[in-house]
């Protein structure tokens, strides 16, 4: 029966810690077996993840072909909005959009202050008016101001898609608007575009570069 003892021997010599026939001290023995309780529990842990994957929504400019994304970027959003305990009531959403995950700023806002949940705001294009749930809870109530949200620089773009809310003529789509896929490009496939600001329907293909 292979022992732990075994286990941590056997690691040590493929690391080459210990050479052919050699054993751990105790002290090499107890520290490589505290290790492997931990690579245990971290594996066990494993199983419980809940990965999500968040959407940040923006409204695109015809006619723009280049946006940032972080604290300086210009995929943001401004609302009119207070504070009481952990809860942002949204009353205005001046521009852009309002969605998990964002990042608010302003005048008595606390540092890495982010909506968690949505509650009374969550509508189809996870942009209405309405109460959402914050990570940070304000003693002292934040009255109505100009608040901006932004989205924290992700490491990657998994997919993306771009919704048509009109027709060529201006007029609403019925149900939300049409959704078309956009193709996430590696830099190499980018630079192969000759003409890039060249206009179409709507956007086919992205290349985000995270630095």
């Amino acid at each position: 029966m292979t022992t732990p003892y075994d286990i941590v021997s056997r690691a040590l010599k493929d690391i080459g810690a210990l050479e052919a026939g050699e054993t751990p001290t105790s002290d090499a023995a107890q520290d490589a077996f505290d290790m492997l309780n931990d690579l245990i529990d971290q594996w066990s842990n494993e199983e419980m993840m809940v990965y999500y994957k968040n959407e940040i929504v923006f409204p695109i400019t015809p006619g723009v072909t280049q946006y940032t994304i972080g604290p300086t970027g210009n995929i943001n959003a401004s609302i009119t909005g207070s504070i009481t305990g952990n809860i942002l009531t949204v009353t205005t959403i001046n521009s852009g959009a309002i969605n998990v995950g964002q990042t608010l700023g302003g005048t008595g806002i606390i540092a890495g202050t982010t909506i968690e949940k949505m509650l009374t705001g969550a509508g189809n294009n996870v942009n209405e008016a309405g109460t959402y749930q914050l990570n940070t809870y304000y003693s002292t109530p934040i009255t109505s101001e100009t608040i901006t949200l932004y989205y924290q620089r992700p490491l990657s773009i998994d997919s993306a898609f771009v919704r048509i809310n009109t027709n060529s003529n201006g007029v609403p789509i019925v149900n939300g608007g049409l959704d078309y896929p956009i193709a996430v490009l590696a830099v190499e496939e980018y630079q192969m575009i000759g003409l890039k600001t060249l206009n179409g329907p709507w956007p086919k293909a992205l290349y985000y570069q995270p630095s």
